[in-house]
């Protein structure tokens, strides 16, 4: 009667040890696609969606649309206000914004920094660009911060769609890196 008290015990601890470990695992996943500050999709886990995307795309001949998104003169904003204080806009951002504005369908991702890339699946670019304005206009209505206080962010974007702009997945994101980089020069230009 012992042995089987101390076979049921020994199953016991072995079967708590197995769902802790499947319980780290997925927390190490977790950390793998997820982004720790904003909570989207980190940018390696949102390219490697992008080329099945792209793959897909090219198979059914759909449309499919990349958007970079950039909240100009967040140094600055960082500078006067401290870390703390850009990191909570971020966060913000993000969810005040990004995931309120977008589909759930659309996939995004913190692409470094203050930049932010948003993959818009079935979308050709008028899509896109209506999508984009979106974004300004919540952006320029503010994020709410926890102290009450309401930040109005300016962002710059730039856009490409699978198949006009580019063909593969990092073409995409260099084409809509660079289209970002032309409305920077523009707006560069304006001040």
């Amino acid at each position: 009667m012992l042995g089987s008290k101390s076979a049921k015990r020994e199953k016991d601890i072995v079967r708590y040890y197995r769902e802790e470990l499947e319980e780290a695992k997925k927390q190490i996943r977790s950390f793998d696609i997820t982004d720790q500050l904003t909570g989207l999709y980190t940018y390696q886990y949102l390219y490697n969606r992008l080329e099945t995307e792209v793959d897909r795309a090219r198979r059914y001949q759909h449309p499919l649309s990349v958007v970079i998104v950039d909240v100009a003169g967040f140094n600055d904003f960082n500078q006067k206000h401290g870390r703390l204080m850009a990191e909570a806009i971020l966060k913000r951002f993000s969810v005040g914004v990004l995931r309120r504005v977008l589909r759930t369908t659309d996939l995004i991702g913190r692409y470094g920094g203050d930049q932010f890339i948003v993959m818009l699946t079935e979308t050709p670019k008028d899509g896109a660009v209506v999508a984009a304005s979106r974004l300004h206009d919540a952006a320029s209505a503010g994020v709410l911060l926890p102290s009450g206080e309401r930040i109005k962010l300016p962002i710059l974007h730039g856009i490409a769609t699978y198949p006009n702009d580019a063909v593969s997945a990092d073409s995409l994101v260099r084409a809509a890196d660079k289209d970002l980089g032309m409305a920077k020069e523009k707006e560069r230009i304006k001040t």
